[in-house]
Parts: structure tokens; sequence; C-alpha cells
């Protein structure tokens, strides 16, 4: 009767429109990583640390690190003090590619999908249209996508 706020219960949806794009270079450079190779090895307890295994090999910014801790449990619910550490190398190998215009196109496409299942997972699509472009370095993929989603925010106001 004097306005003011009351208690409501809902969801607010409405009609976003949404641009996704992404860009493939002509020339990129990727990283990939060669076979695992065991490093070290310790069986920690409390705090003494046993040493099980170690290879003496310099590494340096051309290796990745992986470490690898497990630690042990009684009948799989009570944690007990020992650690298992184990550390990884791998090598980083550096790949360049040169993609031509079809593999460009692709390449933008899937990654375009990926980028659009992301955003819209939690809305419903109702229109998208997709466009591509040559640029001067490689490919330029964009979707303008229409959806329906929840655009509520609950909020608490006091009395």
């Amino acid at each position: 009767l004097g306005g003011g706020f009351v208690a409501a219960d809902g969801d607010v949806i409405g009609r976003v429109v949404n641009e996704i794009s992404v860009e493939v270079s002509r020339n990129e450079s990727a990283v990939s990583y060669g076979d695992e190779e065991l490093y070290s090895a310790k069986i920690k307890i409390l705090k003494f640390s046993i040493n099980i295994f170690k290879k003496y090999r310099k590494i340096d910014n051309t290796c990745a690190i992986i470490e690898d801790v497990k630690e042990c449990t009684l009948f799989g619910k009570y944690r007990i003090p020992i650690t298992l550490e184990r550390i990884y190398v791998t090598e980083k190998i550096k790949n360049q590619s040169n993609y031509n215009d079809a593999q460009l196109m692709s390449i933008a496409s899937l990654r375009l999908a990926e980028l659009r299942f992301m955003r819209l997972s939690d809305a419903e699509l109702l229109k998208i249209k997709t466009c591509g472009d040559f640029t001067e370095h490689g490919y330029k993929m964009t979707s303008y996508v229409t959806i329906l989603k929840n655009i509520g925010e609950s909020r608490v106001f006091a009395e």
C-alpha cells in the first residue's frame, strides 16, 4: 500500500546477444612433451626423508617437472604420516606449424565450437550466425549468438 519491495521467488530470463571469436595464426608454435622419466623418489616419515632413487642430471628450462605425492592411509580412512614422493622429468618439444587456408578454417572452427560450448552451457541457443575472414597473419572466425539465459540476481532486502 505504501510502496516498497516484496519477497518474490522466480527466474528472470532474458534474451542476450554474445559475440564469440577466435583467431588462428598461420604460423603457430606449440609445445608437446616427450616420455616421462623418473628423476627421484623418496619416502617421508614424519619429518625424516629417505632417498630411494635419484638421477643426477641437470634440469634446465627445456624440461617439465611433474611431482607425484601419494599419502598413505590405514584401511582407506585414517591418514598416517608417511608419503611417497616421486619426481618425473619430461622434455619439452617445440613444434612450428605452417597452416594452409583449409587447415586454418578447420582449426578455427574446432576452437570456436569449444568456446561456444563452454560459454553457452547454461543457456538456450536461439540463433547463431558464424562468419570468418582471412587476416594478415591468419584467420579470424566469429559467432554471433542469441541466447535465452537466466539474468536475474538474488537480493536480500532489509526491512
